[in-house]
């Protein structure tokens, strides 16, 4: 539930996040838990933590890589 965070708290920007903090995350979990277990939940669009939205790319970006 990454759309809780602020951008900034996890290497963001202010403007929002790109897709290298999502792959961080994603292959941080990738090692600790098989892929089967590790649930992605994405709200596309303004992101709930701070009504930010990094745009359609960066949200098309995140579903093809997950």
């Amino acid at each position: 539930m990454m759309y809780d965070t602020a951008p900034t708290d996890i290497g963001g920007k202010a403007t929002g996040l790109e897709l290298d903090q999502y792959e961080l995350v994603l292959d941080h979990f990738a090692k600790s838990e098989h892929k089967d277990k590790i649930v992605m939940g994405f709200e596309p669009g303004y992101q709930a933590s701070g009504g930010l939205w990094e745009g359609t790319k960066v949200d098309e970006q995140v579903v093809d890589y997950v």
